[in-house]
């Protein structure tokens, strides 16, 4: 019998999942065949065995998050911030606050938010901003991927009693029921997303959103790059770049720059008006319907 490696099986069950598994569940097919090559079955078993790892891998990108450890609270707020307070930024941590609650204030008179809203603190980070937007609104849940931010979090937030705290996947918020909230807020989050996922977020918005509910995201502006006389959005852009030529694999933590334009259009194909815009990434849709 002719053998061939675990390796060379591996990319057949990868070829085999990619370009007819997946097109074949996506229509709603149960049928899965095994198929011959090298003279060697590659059975039904690997074939599954493989379509569930692809998935298991599905928030490999966002591992930097997923897996900051909860007692090493320089490493969160790097990882919130960037160097933007300093190599040690767990000694300005009222400073950084400050800049939260400044920041977070500003979004919620964009949004509108008072006290009868509902709303999703998409990607809550270390809980500064959720503090404040619990201070406007009705209830905050708190939604991150991070178990060390949701507890961060949680103690930053201890004494307010209208907000709650879930980890939740990317991409996904499958906790709320439809039409129930009123508003969502990103704060620096989508300047990490690639369109794919903003696409896939857009979907559960239009789910979960009320009728005339309202979305907050920030992205990283391509729209908006000046690197011959560089502005905020030019010098990020080129002090990642520096970053990604010594090590590309630090792609998942930099900035993903999309266009306005493309994030608009998106959010339409979804259903959502483009209410507001600012030069540099900041947007606000609102849902279509009454």
């Amino acid at each position: 019998m002719e053998h061939h490696s675990s390796h060379s099986t591996q990319l057949l069950a990868r070829f085999y999942v990619s370009h007819l598994v997946l097109p074949e569940l996506r229509m709603g097919s149960t049928k899965l065949r095994a198929i011959k090559y090298s003279r060697k079955s590659i059975s039904v078993r690997t074939i599954l065995c493989y379509y569930i790892f692809m998935f298991k891998k599905d928030d490999q990108k966002f591992r930097d998050w997923i897996d900051l450890p909860e007692h090493d609270d320089r490493l969160m707020l790097i990882a919130l911030i960037g160097h933007n307070f300093g190599l040690e930024p767990e000694k300005r941590i009222p400073e950084i606050r400050e800049s939260r609650k400044n920041y977070t204030n500003y979004i919620a008179d964009k949004c509108g938010i008072d006290k009868k809203d509902i709303v999703i603190d998409l990607g809550s980070g270390c809980g500064f901003g959720t503090y404040w937007l619990a201070q406007r609104a009705k209830h905050v849940y708190a939604c991150d991927i991070s178990p060390a931010y949701i507890k961060f979090a949680s103690k930053e937030c201890s004494q307010l009693d209208n907000v709650s705290f879930h980890l939740i996947k990317s991409r996904q918020l499958d906790f709320f029921e439809k039409d129930t909230i009123d508003v969502i807020c990103s704060i620096s989050v989508f300047i990490h997303f690639n369109l794919y996922d903003i696409f896939w977020y857009f979907n559960e918005f239009k789910r979960v959103l009320k009728p005339g509910g309202r979305v907050w995201v920030d992205i990283a502006d391509s729209e908006s790059l000046d690197l011959g006389d560089p502005n905020r959005n030019g010098e990020v852009f080129l002090k990642h770049a520096h970053d990604y030529n010594g090590n590309n694999s630090c792609l998942p933590g930099l900035m993903n720059w999309n266009s306005v334009k493309s994030v608009t259009n998106i959010a339409a194909h979804f259903g959502f008006e483009n209410t507001y815009k600012k030069t540099g990434g900041e947007l606000l849709f609102t849902k279509h319907g009454t």
